[in-house]
């Protein structure tokens, strides 16, 4: 069962795919909690006693919204770390002549250095 009282600041969420990547984040405020336990947000959404929002198959979660900043900040750290990846490796991929050397000045140098260093 989940717990809030009106004027909390909560966080939903719905994790899709294999990889539990979280989408459909958003956050709101409980405006009002029925006999039921049922959460109403400013946003519109309800949520029932054990933070699955009413009437979708969606999967939407409430959460505390801390909680949430903190895996939102998590994720998006993963993804500049990978994007950050992916251009280290187009980078050093561009710097191969098609008889197989490699050439790298001093400025492609610096740049990979750099984004080691971002690692």
């Amino acid at each position: 069962m989940y717990t809030a009282k009106v004027g909390d600041m909560v966080g939903y969420f719905r994790v899709g795919g294999t990889g539990g990547h979280m989408m459909g984040v958003g956050y709101g405020t409980v405006t009002k909690i029925n006999g039921h336990g049922h959460y109403f947000l400013d946003t519109g959404k309800v949520f029932d006693k054990h933070g699955n929002e009413r009437g979708t198959n969606y999967g939407v979660h409430l959460v505390n919204a801390e909680y949430l900043r903190e895996r939102v900040a998590k994720e998006q750290a993963r993804q500049d770390k990978a994007r950050l990846v992916r251009s280290l490796i187009q980078k050093l991929q561009g710097s191969f002549s098609y008889s197989g050397t490699v050439y790298i000045d001093g400025d492609a140098k610096q740049e990979l250095l750099a984004m080691v260093n971002g690692l």
